[in-house]
């Protein structure tokens, strides 16, 4: 059955999504209607929305205008995949019918200018491009931690971003890359995604004393503000942290007594909306989005997808996240067609 009318996944309050008819949007030159085939749920920053665990009427993304401040009524999600099914004026008949990725919250239609969407290549299935925001971050972390040919290195956390990193670190020049996570799930997703990339990788789920002090960079990315403590005793003498997790309101004392005073660790929070200013002369964030389109090609996605959730469903995807009442990492929201 299809609607004439397309709905956006709303959070009206905390724990609570609603679907919500969207406005009718006529199209400007320029603009372009998406219809939207596959959206990929964040268990990282979208929970912190979903839970209410952000600062309230802080911006909602630092560099997507439309999302406005963290206040109810709210739709957000930045992940959707599908074709474009009508052109504003000035467009060239080319664009109808494309395949393109949209930085837009989960709904069945996404309306926006063209040059804002990415245009997808034939040969990428849409479960890859729904990757594309997490990959970027994947990237972004890759290069502010910038790990050298030689180095140990931990990453506490395999989320989806974290299984990504790892998967871009199997396959750099750092000698040892220890993967830590206390879901053994995630760690058998985690071996899969890195393929063959194996041989100086190790899976571990949890952080002892054999590991303590051992590592020349480490990534906190479980969302946890307590897993700091673990990224101190993992880092060697001079050792960086970088620290990817987004934690809004949740706060947790770090000890920093004698050794984190005595061992000059660098502690770095690193955040996707920006370019470190060590690479901003060659990188802007166009051509590190085309670098993570690329990698979406190259690593086995497919062993981060858990469930397929249809659109009427979302709040059950949501739950799902939430709870973990069953193992449960990447979660895929299907769409039927718009009518009309």
């Amino acid at each position: 059955m299809t609607r004439s009318t397309p709905r956006a996944a709303t959070f009206v309050a905390p724990r609570a999504v609603e679907l919500r008819e969207l406005p009718q949007v006529a199209l400007a030159p320029g603009m372009v209607r998406v219809a939207t085939e596959l959206s990929a749920i964040s268990g990282g920053s979208e929970l912190l929305f979903y839970r209410g665990q952000l600062e309230p009427d802080i911006a909602v993304d630092a560099t997507l205008p439309w999302a406005g401040t963290l206040s109810y009524p709210l739709a957000y999600g930045y992940a959707c995949a599908g074709h474009i099914r009508e052109l504003g004026d000035e467009l060239s008949a080319d664009w109808l019918g494309a395949r393109v990725f949209a930085f837009a919250p989960h709904q069945e239609e996404v309306c926006a200018r063209a040059d804002s969407l990415v245009r997808l290549p034939d040969s990428l299935p849409l479960s890859r491009a729904v990757f594309l925001p997490n990959m970027e971050t994947a990237v972004s972390l890759a290069m502010d931690g910038a790990p050298l040919f030689g180095e140990s290195v931990a990453v506490l956390g395999q989320g989806v971003v974290g299984q990504l990193l790892a998967a871009l670190l199997a396959r750099s020049g750092a000698e040892r890359v220890v993967l830590i996570d206390r879901l053994p799930d995630r760690l058998e997703r985690s071996r899969a995604l890195c393929g063959s990339e194996t041989d100086r990788c190790e899976w571990v789920d949890s952080v002892g004393p054999a590991l303590h002090d051992r590592f020349d960079l480490v990534y906190e990315l479980t969302g946890n503000p307590a897993a700091l403590d673990d990224a101190l005793s993992l880092a060697r003498y001079e050792g960086r942290i970088v620290i990817g997790s987004w934690y809004g309101t949740k706060q947790s004392p770090l000890a920093l007594g004698t050794r984190a005073h005595r061992n000059r660790n660098q502690l770095l929070f690193s955040q996707v909306s920006r370019i470190d200013s060590r690479h901003a002369a060659r990188f802007d964030k166009a051509r590190r989005l085309d670098v993570a389109l690329r990698w979406l090609a190259r690593v086995p996605l497919e062993a981060l997808i858990s469930h397929r959730v249809p659109f009427e469903q979302i709040a059950h995807a949501y739950r799902l996240l939430d709870q973990q009442t069953e193992p449960s990492l990447q979660v895929l929201i299907t769409y039927v067609p718009a009518s009309g």
